[in-house]
C-alpha cells in the first residue's frame, strides 16, 4: 500500500503546474544570475570559458533570486498535499486500507521527493543545456568556491553534481518541515508560508545578538542552507543548519502522529 500511495503522490505531482512553475523559477534564477556575473565578474573576457563554469556563476555563485526564492521553490510542488487530504477527508478513503502510519510515511516520502526533485531536475536541464550550448573546454578560474574547494579542485564537474546533490538535500528538508506543519496548521497558505519565514527570520534573527551567541546560532538557525560558496564559513555550519530543519521537522510529524490517535 505504502508503495501505491506514493506512486499516486508523484503522479500528481508530476501533473501539477506547481512543479512546473517551481522548476521555472530555478532556471529564470540561474539565467539572470549568469547575466549579471557575465558582465559584472567579466566571464565575456576569459576563453574558454565552458559550460562548467556557466552552470557555477549561474546556479552557485552570486545567484541572488535562488537565495530569495529557494525555501519558496522548495514546499510549492507538493508539500501541502497532506494538508488538503486531511482538511477534505480524503485520507479517511486511504487510511482504513492501510495504517495512519503508513499513510504519513508516504507523505515524507513524497515530501522528500518533491522539494529535492525540483532542484534536480532544474539544475540537471540547466546543466545539460549549457554542455550542449558550449563546446569549450571549462578551466578553473580561481574563483572563491567555498566549503567544496577540495571537490572544485579535484574535479569541476564533480562540484557542480554535488551542488545539486546538497541543494537537493536542502529542498527536501523544507518540504518535510512544511508536511509536518500540516498535521497541525489549518491554513494551506500558511503551511507554504512557515518554512519561508523560517528561513527569512534567521536572517534577521542571526544579526541581533552579540558575535558569541551568533556564532552558536549559525549552527541552528537555517540562514546559510543554500550558500556554499562563503569561504569565511565552514560546511559543518551548513549540514547542522539542516540537520536542524530535519530534527525538527521530524519531532512535528512525531507529534502530530500522537495527536492524531490522542483524537481517535
Amino acid at each position: 500500500m505504502l508503495k501505491r500511495i506514493v506512486r499516486r503522490d508523484l503522479v500528481r505531482m508530476l501533473k501539477s503546474p506547481e512543479l512546473y512553475i517551481s522548476i521555472l523559477i530555478v532556471l529564470i534564477c540561474a539565467g539572470l544570475a549568469l547575466k549579471r556575473n557575465w558582465i559584472y565578474q567579466n566571464l565575456r573576457l576569459y576563453s574558454p570559458v565552458g559550460a562548467l563554469n556557466l552552470f557555477i556563476y549561474s546556479a552557485i555563485k552570486n545567484n541572488t533570486g535562488m537565495s530569495i526564492f529557494a525555501p519558496f521553490v522548495a514546499v510549492l510542488p507538493f508539500s501541502y498535499a497532506l494538508f488538503d487530504e486531511m482538511q477534505t477527508g480524503f485520507s479517511k478513503n486511504i487510511i482504513p486500507y492501510s495504517s495512519f502510519e503508513v499513510y504519513i510515511k508516504s507523505k515524507v516520502i513524497s515530501s522528500l521527493v518533491s522539494g529535492g526533485g525540483v532542484f534536480a531536475i532544474a539544475y540537471t536541464v540547466w546543466l545539460i543545456s549549457l554542455c550542449i550550448i558550449s563546446h569549450e573546454t571549462s578551466i578553473r578560474m580561481g574563483i572563491g568556491v567555498g566549503q567544496f574547494k577540495s571537490v572544485y579542485d579535484y574535479s569541476m564537474l564533480l562540484f557542480c553534481l554535488l551542488y545539486i546533490v546538497y541543494v537537493a538535500i536542502c529542498g527536501a528538508a523544507y518540504a518535510l518541515l512544511a508536511t509536518g506543519l500540516s498535521l497541525f496548521l489549518r491554513n494551506k497558505y500558511i503551511v507554504i508560508g512557515c518554512p519561508v519565514i523560517l528561513y527569512y527570520a534567521s536572517f534577521y534573527a542571526s544579526s541581533m545578538f552579540p558575535s558569541e551567541v551568533r556564532t552558536i546560532l549559525s549552527y541552528i538557525l537555517p540562514f546559510l542552507t543554500f550558500e556554499i560558496t562563503s569561504v569565511a564559513v565552514p560546511a559543518i555550519r551548513n549540514f547542522s543548519q539542516i540537520g536542524c530543519i530535519y530534527a525538527l521537522a521530524l519531532i512535528l510529524i512525531y507529534a502530530g502522529q500522537k495527536k492524531y490517535w490522542n483524537n481517535q
